[in-house]
């Protein structure tokens, strides 16, 4: 669908019901016009600013969920605005009155800089956080002249592509996000860089609320973005999303992860390669191990019945032969170590050997079957979805003593009650437990480096009513981040009886209805798996 705003095509959802009303996203009215979502407990009933009182809505609009989009009905504050709507086929045309920009002044303030676009007409306008710069796209004329108070600045870089548009750039990094204030009399555009966020609640659908709010930490403010999600709710569900499907390996922008499923809301989930793009963790789809828990860490685990279980994991199997009873490793895991690990069909259909001189052992019918040698990293060997391969790896000992024929059962068994439920995502540390914060890094064997380091953190809790909560915890500009008791902390605060903390840093993304909500979509990294929250009908 396209978006031609005052000419320019802009690629975004929008749609027209039965009765003629043109909606558009709310990612859209965000990030093409420049409006914002004020707190609502209605989520069919949605205030707005668009150059008012930030505390007073200029209307209060319509929304709908179609899909994994909720849209917003613009007609009557399109008639409100003046603006001119005209749909033809897939493109919206969207017409609004002129405008000029007749000043821009900065000053400095406590959290950084503010800068003041003043106006003669409210306009639409886009932000466009880029690498080292911030864009600031605006639909209205400007003269050119240096603005005021700009001296503590590098005054901003103009170009005008066409009479009509203006196209403002200052230097700044892509941590360094703004937060928009959009004021009536004279219409006005403030941009506070590196200004904390204001608290917000938004009640986005049934049994989903988007929550913001700033908290100070270590006199470093961090924002948090999180979703409130009540798994009572008749067809809400959360499920474990991996990019590829049926093959274990790959990454990918986690909005592109959750559009491809349908999810309405994901989380990122837990580590992995960025090498190889394999999993290094536990993923449980609909009671099948896509791959298996290491290292003891912790792990979330739940069914669609409401049941949620936090705690510690590991997956302890035995190979049972008529003389020996050797120890499996890990299954379906990449963690490497000396030994042997299993892997069944759920992996894929390839396993690549992930070290030099690996030993293939396939199990047929409780007995050692084919042995193939994988001589290289690299070497595949085709699975098929009945398939039950062990790998020995630097034991060439134990592969000898392996041979076709001999019998063979594994013996499997989990550590707690997190591992028996169907839908699993392992993270860690685990951050609290009954109410009590039991963060031990190193007893999950994360390194030292990571345990000291201060990053952006993604947690996932549940509260003591039952409610599930997914938190995306970023640093504002030149900030550092959280460290892991600190995210711990806030996910106590925020009311959580049980936590987990999730992959970190660039990982760190949260995503509803079409739109990230912590950061800016070009920060953020391709991630192996996601934790997706699905709305039905």
């Amino acid at each position: 669908m396209i978006i031609r705003l005052n000419g320019r095509s802009i690629r975004a959802p929008w749609t027209q019901d039965t009765s003629g009303r043109l909606l558009l996203s709310e990612a859209a009215f965000t990030q093409v016009l420049g409006g914002q979502l004020l707190s609502t407990n209605d989520p069919q009933q949605q205030p707005v600013a668009w150059f008012s009182n930030p505390e007073t809505p200029i209307a209060t609009l319509l929304a709908q969920r179609l899909g994994p989009i909720r849209y917003l009905d613009i007609t009557p504050l399109a008639q409100q605005l003046g603006w001119v709507l005209q749909p033809t086929g897939d493109s919206l045309s969207l017409i609004t009155p002129s405008s000029k920009v007749t000043a821009v002044r900065a000053e400095k303030q406590p959290w950084g800089d503010r800068i003041t676009l003043d106006l003669d007409f409210p306009t639409p306008f886009q932000l466009d956080p880029q690498a080292k710069t911030l864009e600031v796209s605006l639909d209205a004329l400007t003269d050119g002249s240096p603005g005021p108070g700009l001296q503590h600045l590098p005054d901003p870089t103009r170009s005008s592509p066409n009479p009509t548009r203006t196209l403002l750039r200052w230097p700044a990094t892509l941590s360094q996000r703004p937060q928009v204030t959009m004021l009536a009399n004279p219409p006005r555009i403030v941009l506070d860089i590196n200004a904390p966020s204001p608290s917000r609640e938004i009640q986005w659908a049934p049994g989903v609320r988007w929550k913001q709010q700033a908290v100070a930490l270590a006199a470093q403010p961090i924002n948090l973005q999180w979703l409130e999600l009540d798994p009572r709710t008749p067809g809400l569900r959360l499920r474990p999303v991996i990019p590829n499907g049926p093959e274990i390996a790959g990454t990918a922008a986690l909005a592109t992860t959750a559009n491809q499923a349908g999810a309405v809301a994901a989380i990122n989930g837990g580590y992995f390669n960025r090498n190889n793009q394999l999993p290094l963790g536990a993923i449980k789809l609909d009671n099948q191990w896509r791959s298996g828990p290491i290292l003891n860490r912790g792990a979330i685990g739940w069914d669609d019945n409401g049941r949620f279980s936090f705690d510690r994991l590991t997956l302890q199997e035995t190979l049972v032969t008529p003389t020996t009873r050797t120890p499996i490793n890990f299954f379906n895991s990449a963690f490497v170590q000396g030994g042997l690990s299993r892997y069944s069909g759920e992996w894929g259909k390839t396993y690549s050997s992930l070290s030099d001189n690996e030993i293939a052992l396939s199990v047929e019918g409780n007995k050692i079957g084919t042995v193939t040698e994988l001589p290289t990293a690299g070497s595949n060997l085709t699975l098929l979805p009945s398939s039950n391969v062990l790998i020995a790896r630097a034991n060439r000992t134990l592969a000898s003593t392996l041979t076709p024929g001999t019998s063979a059962t594994i013996e499997s068994t989990v550590s707690s009650e997190v591992g028996n439920l169907p839908q699993l995502v392992g993270g860690g540390p685990l951050l609290v437990k009954n109410s009590a914060i039991v963060l031990d890094a190193a007893a999950e064997k994360f390194s030292p480096a990571f345990i000291q380091e201060r990053a952006a953190r993604s947690a996932i809790g549940r509260t003591a009513s039952g409610n599930i909560l997914i938190v995306a915890a970023q640093p504002l500009g030149g900030g550092k981040g959280l460290t892991l008791g600190e995210i711990a902390q806030v996910m106590q605060q925020l009311g959580c009886v049980d936590a987990l903390n999730l992959d970190g840093g660039s990982s760190t993304t949260l995503y509803l209805g079409g739109q990230i909500l912590d950061r800016a979509p070009r920060s953020s990294a391709r991630v192996h798996q996601a934790i997706g929250v699905f709305l039905t009908p």
